[in-house]
């Protein structure tokens, strides 16, 4: 059954290589979106409450930050409904707390025996399109991620009933809810559930899965728990839902390592000797150019393209960022430079393993905001391509190039990630 599920994932997932083309298909699944917070010219010591989108990063923060001080949570805030007396905030407990402890087995039992019952019931489909219902509906910028949802139109009062009608949205349910019972059968088996979630966090990583993904999710589970049962005899209480927090928690903790594993082994091995030989090269070309002009030409790129695509996907995530503006041009700045930073600290030995420590003050300025970060993933590198075009006199970047430079530019993005992850 797992291997049923991995092979769906493989069919209904984005490859990363579909970043490689220049064409505005739906590509990329890249779900994290990071924002710049620049110093206004216009006053002293203050900030400027004025916030650039950075081609990372996903989620909602508080803007509570100031430089050189890290952001207090990488994670949104809930968003959640009061359907009823439950009070899913008091549910989310210190997770330190849960796995200093270990996981309780009576917790873990608790909501196994509960899957059970939702099956019996005949729930337990209905729950897993809920999760996805509720991402979708509280997440709009996750729409792209999925095919079954990228052209959905959510000002459509039917745009619910529709979903529910398509093929592939049915059957994403179905694999994710075969996941879950394959994990609920197997959790007396400690280390053979472990090292199965590590290898699934290690796969999901190629589909663009990130760790936050994780934290939408465990949100969305316990939302549809509480809706879709509302009001009936599997409805769950206070310590049920703290059991299902308990579980998932679990399930998190290895997806996750296995996540953090294939990406140091990425930013290892994803590029050669070779490819880095060329890249060099080239980047010699776009200094000769001038770093500041060629950053001004790819953000004005990519922030074109990001406007295009918003209007396609019909998603309200727009960016209040002009090319007469004095933050844009900080803003091209800080890209293109860090762009640099990724070129030249790599080595034949490690690949690109310390880029996140040496762009930990970077990350430090940097924020999360309300965007569409798989869109801004496409838009910047529509941008660096058609900067490297200019730069190059060439109409058109051979695909192998386009695939060199976007490794190259997946790795900055990855450093970023690392850096956001550990706050």
């Amino acid at each position: 059954m797992y291997y049923d599920y991995l092979q769906f994932l493989r069919d209904n997932s984005i490859d990363i290589h579909e970043l490689n083309t220049r064409s505005d298909s739906s590509s990329s699944t890249f779900s994290e979106n990071t924002v710049l917070r620049i110093p206004s010219i216009d006053s002293d010591d203050k900030l400027q409450k004025s916030f650039i989108n950075m081609p990372n990063g996903t989620l909602d923060p508080s803007s509570d930050i100031t430089p050189g001080r890290r952001a207090r949570s990488p994670l949104p805030p809930l968003r959640l409904h009061s359907e009823s007396e439950i009070d899913l905030n008091g549910l989310r407990l210190d997770e330190d707390e849960f796995l200093k402890n270990e996981i309780q087995s009576d917790s873990l039992n608790a909501a196994r025996a509960h899957w059970i019952q939702l099956y019996k019931q005949n729930q337990q489909h209905t729950v897993i399109q809920e999760v996805f219902i509720h991402m979708i509906r509280n997440y709009p910028q996750m729409r792209p991620v999925w095919q079954f949802s990228r052209a959905l139109n959510i000002k459509d009062d039917n745009w619910k009933e529709e979903l529910q009608k398509d093929s592939t949205f049915k059957h994403h349910c179905s694999s994710l809810q075969a996941a879950f019972t394959m994990i609920m059968d197997n959790l007396d088996e400690d280390n053979g559930v472990s090292r199965l979630l590590h290898q699934l966090g290690q796969h999901h990583f190629y589909y663009d899965a990130y760790e936050p993904h994780l934290e939408l999710f465990q949100e969305s589970l316990l939302e549809a728990l509480k809706t879709v049962l509302f009001d009936t005899n599997e409805a769950p209480d206070e310590n049920l839902l703290r059991a299902w927090t308990r579980f998932f928690i679990m399930v998190k903790k290895s997806i996750n390592a296995g996540i953090a594993h294939q990406r140091r082994n990425y930013l290892v091995q994803c590029v050669t000797a070779l490819e880095m030989k060329y890249v060099k090269k080239v980047w010699g070309q776009v200094k000769e150019y001038g770093l500041d002009k060629a950053g001004a030409v790819c953000t004005r790129i990519a922030l074109q393209t990001y406007e295009e695509l918003l209007d396609k996907y019909k998603i309200d995530m727009t960016l209040n960022l002009k090319e007469e503006d004095a933050d844009f041009k900080k803003f091209s700045i800080e890209i293109i430079r860090a762009l640099e930073i990724t070129i030249n600290y790599y080595s034949v030995e490690h690949g690109f393993v310390q880029l996140p420590s040496i762009l930990s003050e970077f990350v430090n300025t940097c924020l999360v905001m309300n965007v569409c970060p798989t869109l801004v993933r496409k838009a910047f590198m529509e941008g660096l391509v058609g900067m490297l075009a200019q730069v190059l006199g060439e109409p058109i970047i051979e695909e192998s190039s386009v695939h060199t430079w976007s490794k190259v530019y997946r790795v900055l993005e990855q450093a970023i990630l690392t850096n956001i992850v550990e706050f």
